[in-house]
């Protein structure tokens, strides 16, 4: 079950602006070639900037972009898919 939130964790105000996402996004990307996994991917709503800019800023790219597939409150709201290679 499913129950919408107005943040999720990380997106919640007390957790922002900590370095709590960069961390565990440097992390996923130091250890996901111990656990053979060769590509990450980062589905992001594509009016999030600040999320955008920080998966930019560890070398992920626009890989796709799919408009509108979702809707929040009365919003409709698109996603952009990020990825990154990281086999060693």
């Amino acid at each position: 079950a499913h129950e919408p939130r107005e943040h999720g964790v990380l997106g919640h105000p007390a957790a922002q602006r900590h370095g709590i996402a960069r961390a565990l996004l440097a992390d996923a990307i130091h250890v996901a070639p111990k656990l053979s996994i060769e590509t990450l991917l980062g589905f992001i709503f594509d009016h999030n900037e600040p999320s955008l800019r920080l998966f930019r800023a560890f070398g992920f790219e626009q890989w796709a972009h799919l408009p509108r597939v979702a809707k929040l409150d009365a919003d409709e709201r698109g996603v952009i898919i990020m990825g990154r290679r990281v086999a060693p």
